[in-house]
Parts: C-alpha cells; sequence; structure tokens
C-alpha cells in the first residue's frame, strides 16, 4: 500500500477549511475580551459620564419635535416621510424617525430617547475599545476609548435627542466593516457598509464624506467584493429612502434644489472646520459666568491638557503617515493576526510603473490599508471643510468621530514600543509615557466632571432658549396637578417662542386637563421653514381668558413674559400660586386667573366669530410699551386637533390726536377655542406719541394652519412642514369688515 502524502492532506484541509463569520469572530473575540480587566472601567465612565442626572438633558425645538414625530406617527398611523428642518432650511430624511419609533410608541417621556441616544453613545466607546484593540492593540485600544470616553464635548452631546449625536456609533461600526474587508481580506463586508452609510445619510448629509474610505475600501478589497451584495445593498438604500423620494417628488425636489443652491454659494477658504474637529478633544469648554461655578478654578491646570491633546493628536497624524509610507520603524499591528501578503515585483522605468508598485507593496500590508482608511476618514473631510460657503457647525464635523481618539491611541502605542527599543531607559521611558496619557485622561475626566457638576447645580447660565426636560415636564406637571387638586377646568400655557412652544405643546397633549396653548405664530412658522424669527421689541400678542362663567383657571407663563404679567395684573384676578424652578434661569410662572366682569355688553361684534365686551380700549404701559388693549368675547368653537393652530389675525387703523394713519396688527395663535372664552388683544400705539387715539378702526380675518399630510391611497405620510390656509375676512355686525370703536381720550 501506497504511503499516504500528509502534507498534501494537510494543504487540501486548509484550502477547504471555511472561513469563520464575521459573527463568529466577533463573538469569540468579544467573550475573551470581555475577560480583561480594563473594559469595566471604560464602560462604567463612559456610562457614568452620560447617564448621571440624565433628566437634565436638553429638550428644546429640535429635542421636542425629534420625538414628537414617531409618537404621533404611532398615535395616527401616519408613515415619516421627513424629519426635522436643518440648519441650512433644508428637511431632513425620516431615518431618526424610525430609530426613536419602537421607543415613542410605549413610552411617551421625551427621556426615553434621550436614554436612547447615551446608550449607543456608550456602546460607541466600547466599540472604540474593540476596533483599535483588535487592529492596534491593547494600549492603543485602552487610551482611545479612555480619551472618547472623557472628553466633555462629546459627552455632552451623547446626551441630549439629535440626529447627529448618534454618528459616533454608526461610523465606528461602518468602520470596523471596511476593515474587515480591506484589513482582514474577508467577504459578506460590503452589503453593512452600504446600510450602515444609508443609515447615516439618514442624520445628516455630511456622512457623504464616508464614501471616501469606502471607495478606497473597494480598491483594496475588490477581490472579495460580490455582486449580489452591491446589488442588494443598494436596493435596501433605495427601500431606506422610499418615503423621503416620495417627500422630493411632491415638493418638486425643492429641498435637492435649495441643496445645490446653498453649496454652490459663495464660498471662503479658513480654518473653521479645524476648529470644529478640534472642539472635540479638549478638557473643557466656555467658562460659565456664575462665580459658584468651579470651572473658573481648574482652567489654569486643564489648559495643559488643552495643549497636550493637540500636540498628542498631531503626533498621531504623523505616526500614522509615517505608518502609510511604508517607515520600517513604525509597527502598529499585530502581525501574527494580519500577516503580509507576498508582492509581485514589477519593472519600475516608468512613472505610472512605480505608483503601481507602489500601490501594490501598500495593498500588500495590512498596516498600510489600514492606515490608508483611517486617513481617508479624517484628512479629505477636513480639507473639504477648509472651504465653505455656509457657517461651520459642531455637528458637521462629528462624522469624523471618534478617529481622533483613535490616531491618539496609536500614538501612545507607537511612542512605547520606540521607548522599549532604547536600551538604556527604555523602562523609565516607557513608564513616564504611561503616566502622561494617564495623566491626560484624568485631566479630560475632571474637566467634564466638573461640567456635569456645574449643569446639575444650575451654574450655567440658562435664558429661555434653553430649557431641561426636567425644568420643562417639572412647570406643566405642576399645572396640571394645580389643576386636578383645585378642580380647575382648564390650563392655558403660553409660549413666546418655538424653543418653549414646542416642548410645551408635546408635554401639553399628555395632561390630564384640557389645555390651550397660545404661542407667537410668526416664530414658530418661521421654524418650521428653516428661518430664524427675531421679534421686534414692540411686538405685542394676544392673550386668552377664561369665560368668566366657566370660572377660574391655571395660566402657566414662561420665563420673564412681563408682558403678559402686566396684561393679567391690569385685566383679570390672577393669583400667582407657584414658581417652578428652572435651572440656571428665571422660574416658570403659574396663576390661578378669574377675569374681571366686563364693564359694558357687546356693542359691535365679527359675525359668528367674536364680540367686543367693552365699549372703549383700555390704556396699558409696561417695559416700554403703550399699549391699547381692547376686549372680546370668542362666538366660535375652534376643538383641539392633531397638527392643527388656528390664528386670528388683527389690523388697527387710528385716528385723532395726531395718530391719523398709525397701524398696527396683532395674531393670536393658539390651539383651541370655545365659545364664551375672552381674547385680550392689545395695539401699539404709534411710536413716539403718547396721546391716545380718538377711534380705532378694526377688521380681522382667521386663518388654519395644519401638518402637510401627503395622502396616496390608504397610506397617509408624515411630514415636518406645515401649510397655512388663506386668511379668511371676518365681517362685523354693521355689514362692513370693520368694527370702529371709540376710544377714552384723557
Amino acid at each position: 500500500m501506497d504511503a499516504i502524502d500528509t502534507t498534501d492532506l494537510t494543504k487540501r484541509e486548509q484550502v477547504q477549511r471555511p472561513e469563520p463569520s464575521f459573527w463568529s469572530l466577533a463573538r469569540h473575540t468579544i467573550s475573551s475580551w470581555l475577560l480583561t480587566w480594563e473594559i469595566y472601567p471604560i464602560i462604567l465612565v463612559a456610562a457614568f459620564l452620560r447617564f448621571y442626572r440624565l433628566p437634565l438633558t436638553e429638550l428644546d425645538a429640535d429635542q421636542a419635535i425629534l420625538f414628537s414625530m414617531p409618537r404621533e406617527a404611532f398615535l395616527h398611523g401616519l408613515i415619516p416621510a421627513t424629519g426635522t428642518v436643518s440648519s441650512i432650511k433644508m428637511v431632513n430624511p425620516p431615518g431618526y424617525i424610525y430609530f426613536l419609533m419602537p421607543i415613542a410608541a410605549f413610552i411617551s417621556n421625551p427621556l426615553a430617547g434621550a436614554f436612547f441616544t447615551a446608550l449607543l453613545n456608550v456602546l460607541a466607546v466600547f466599540l472604540v475599545y474593540i476596533f483599535t484593540r483588535r487592529y492596534y492593540g491593547r494600549l492603543a485600544g485602552t487610551v482611545a476609548a479612555l480619551l472618547y470616553a472623557t472628553t466633555v464635548q462629546d459627552i455632552i452631546f451623547s446626551r441630549f435627542i439629535w440626529q447627529p449625536n448618534l454618528f459616533p456609533f454608526f461610523t465606528i461600526i461602518f468602520m470596523l466593516a471596511l476593515f474587515w474587508g480591506a484589513v482582514e481580506r474577508r467577504p459578506g463586508w460590503l452589503l453593512p457598509a452600504l446600510l450602515l452609510l444609508g443609515c447615516m445619510l439618514q442624520l445628516h448629509t455630511t456622512a457623504i464624506y464616508m464614501a471616501i474610505p469606502l471607495a478606497i475600501a473597494l480598491l483594496l478589497a475588490y477581490k472579495n467584493v460580490r455582486w449580489r451584495d452591491l446589488i442588494l445593498g443598494s436596493l435596501l438604500i433605495l427601500l431606506m429612502f422610499s418615503t423621503y423620494f416620495i417627500w422630493l417628488a411632491a415638493t418638486h425636489f425643492a429641498d435637492l434644489k435649495f441643496l445645490l443652491a446653498v453649496s454652490g454659494g459663495q464660498a471662503h477658504v479658513d480654518t473653521q472646520g479645524l476648529v470644529q474637529y478640534l472642539s472635540f478633544l479638549i478638557p473643557y469648554i466656555s467658562t460659565p459666568d456664575t462665580p459658584q461655578s468651579l470651572l473658573p478654578h481648574l482652567v489654569p491646570f486643564l489648559r495643559w491638557g488643552k495643549l497636550a491633546v493637540y500636540i498628542v493628536i498631531s503626533g498621531g497624524f504623523f505616526v500614522a503617515v509615517l505608518g502609510l509610507l511604508g517607515w520600517k520603524h513604525i509597527q502598529l499591528m499585530p502581525y501574527s493576526h494580519f500577516p503580509t501578503e507576498e508582492t509581485h515585483d514589477v519593472a519600475r522605468t516608468s512613472l505610472w510603473q512605480k505608483a503601481l508598485y507602489w500601490w501594490n507593496t501598500l495593498a500588500a500590508s495590512p498596516q498600510r490599508r489600514s492606515l490608508l482608511l483611517l486617513l481617508a476618514w479624517q484628512i479629505p473631510p477636513l480639507v473639504l471643510f477648509s472651504r465653505h460657503s455656509i457657517d461651520l457647525q459642531p455637528q458637521y464635523v462629528m462624522v469624523l468621530l471618534p478617529g481622533s481618539f483613535i490616531l491618539i491611541g496609536l500614538f501612545f502605542s507607537q511612542i512605547v514600543s520606540w521607548c522599549g527599543m532604547l536600551k538604556e531607559l527604555s523602562k523609565l521611558l516607557r513608564f513616564a509615557t504611561l503616566v502622561l496619557s494617564i495623566v491626560l485622561i484624568l485631566t479630560q475626566l475632571i474637566g467634564s466632571c466638573t461640567w456635569l457638576f456645574d449643569e446639575a447645580h444650575g451654574y450655567h447660565y440658562h435664558g429661555n432658549a434653553y430649557n431641561t426636560l426636567q425644568d420643562v415636564e417639572g412647570a406643566v406637571n405642576t399645572a396640571d396637578q394645580l389643576a386636578q387638586a383645585r378642580h380647575l377646568h382648564h390650563v392655558y400655557i403660553i409660549a413666546g417662542s418655538d424653543l418653549t412652544y414646542f416642548p410645551l405643546h408635546y408635554l401639553a397633549s399628555e395632561m390630564k386637563t384640557p389645555t390651550t396653548l397660545l404661542s407667537d405664530p410668526y416664530s414658530t412658522w418661521k421654524y418650521l421653514q428653516g428661518q430664524v424669527y427675531a421679534p421686534p421689541s414692540s411686538t405685542a400678542h394676544c392673550l386668552i381668558l377664561p369665560s368668566p362663567s366657566q370660572g377660574p383657571a391655571v395660566m402657566l407663563l414662561e420665563p420673564n413674559d412681563l408682558l403678559d404679567i402686566a396684561l393679567l395684573t391690569h385685566f383679570t384676578a390672577a393669583t400667582l400660586v407657584s414658581e417652578p424652578t428652572r435651572l440656571g434661569g428665571q422660574p416658570f410662572r403659574i396663576y390661578v386667573v378669574q377675569p374681571l366682569p366686563a364693564t359694558s355688553g357687546s356693542q359691535v361684534s365679527f359675525t359668528h366669530a367674536l364680540a367686543l365686551s367693552t365699549k372703549s380700549p383700555g390704556t396699558i404701559v409696561e417695559n416700554q410699551l403703550n399699549l391699547l388693549e381692547t376686549r372680546w368675547t370668542n362666538l366660535k368653537n375652534l376643538p383641539a386637533k392633531y397638527g392643527t393652530t388656528y390664528n386670528y389675525h388683527f389690523v388697527e387703523h387710528a385716528s385723532g390726536n395726531g395718530t391719523d394713519g398709525a397701524t398696527s396688527t396683532v395674531d393670536c395663535n393658539f390651539t383651541s377655542l370655545t365659545p364664551g372664552e375672552e381674547l385680550l388683544v392689545p395695539f401699539n400705539l404709534p411710536a413716539g406719541n403718547s396721546a391716545q387715539p380718538v377711534s380705532l378702526s378694526i377688521s380681522g380675518s382667521t386663518r388654519v394652519t395644519s401638518h402637510i399630510t401627503l395622502q396616496y391611497g390608504p397610506l397617509d405620510f408624515q411630514s415636518i412642514l406645515d401649510q397655512r390656509s388663506v386668511l379668511a375676512p371676518f365681517q362685523s355686525s354693521s355689514g362692513g369688515g370693520d368694527i370702529v370703536v371709540q376710544s377714552q381720550v384723557p
């Protein structure tokens, strides 16, 4: 019998042995790494900094809209077609709404959305450790993960609801997929990479920059690209954007045209993008104005950390570039795991042949392939950000996170490796490098903990433009509980800007007591159109009061609402019963309001709409405003409906006492109105003239604002934008369009 060639058999077994799948290898790797001690303090620190006092999460317009849209979609059977309006006035895709929908379907509290954001960012820290340790070693993974876990700017963005805040979680998984195919030469990487790119594009348009490392990965791993993955991934991306395409088609692609117009605007070159990039690395942000803050006392110590992090990130780029160029003293990757491939020498007489040889040697080295992907992730977007036509915001560079921390981890790992090559003082230098990394991590941790402490104690000054969930929810719950305890029939909530309107509107929908919300109509409309609205200082708005026959009601006023407080004081019996606190700002105010009886019966009216309750307007001077206040009784029933607000528009023409030709307009914007409720409608007196006009000629009109819902057969698609009906003029009881009111002349 012939002898069996065991050598040849072994070779055949090796060829036929199937490659382990991504998930089996991931399970094996994670299970082994969970036995290492450093992973637990990394996760503990990351979780503490992102979950500590999470009810203090920001709840302003964007956060309230992003949580209310999936909640309303579930409750009303809608399919989200858009997200929110971006800072450049473009309507975003609805991907983030779908991410939150499983949560919002069962939990109405926005805290669940903030918890979801914080959880994904904690997982992102864990994935940074997994990614960096697998490809560059234990020390690099530990330093990168701890620095990323403790940097203050990253922590702030990890603690509130917003689309870009999920970028780090998706980008690190995306890079894992690219490394799986381009560095480890394993199949099956393209499909998850395409799906992750689609998810990131749903979060923000800057995710398009991730196509750069994807294209390079395709060049490096074209041999293990499966056509079915490419086709299936492309189809799934189209499916992912299908509802957004419905919106674009319905609006004749207005958003894409606007995006092209903005990107094609006059551009300038500066370092704004680099500054925003570095802001995510430093150990502290702006110093609070309050004297109780700890941060000003620590800034002299923390400044060294700011300088140090600039040095180490520069060193990280430097080391990565040297490794990419193939310098033999750069060894970042454990070659035992990823052996270098053989290259075939080619003639190098022409420039093209030399370039081809360089590419072949680069493609044969796992380390150089990995560094090419890392640098393609970081450098090209920063170069492109240097030329821009709009102001760059911090969220624009979040697509580059957490790559900067990985580069810092590589720098420390390489420095320790170089120290080990020295014969003398090698242990001392390695120890000094490790101590430096620990001190830098502690510096970042101290800066972050200080920010959390100051925020939790209200040492960060918050104007009306910033509210926490704890504060807004506390004010709304206090008003609701007060009405329930005193058996009061209604709660009125006054919101002076879009930043308070949307949170109050959503939380009011969860109240037990019937509620009417009043707002500045132009502020909310401009916000939903992606525009900034700054009301003039002389703007007056109306105020709704309960019917005298209905008894008292509760009224919740936002901070610094001096005008409405003055109106309540002059024209109602109002009692201040509570002042719910706001961290770092003026408190909310809650009144129990009982309107005073009208001085005379109704004389004139707008047919089927409003009746003037007093013969002549009263005068009020408050906060440098000189106002004539008219009082009306509502005659119409305008019920609360999903996505619907009502608007009364008044125009006043003054005459007499030198006011001839002066005009004033007032808009009343509210979510519901019942017959018998009253409106206080103030008109501005002419600037520079304190004389009261002899008479007022008042015209009125109404319109309805509702959400734009696209209907295709049995399917209803949800959008963020509103549509306003045409103003319908009121007719006066005298048969004309105007009501003439005689004023009390002093």
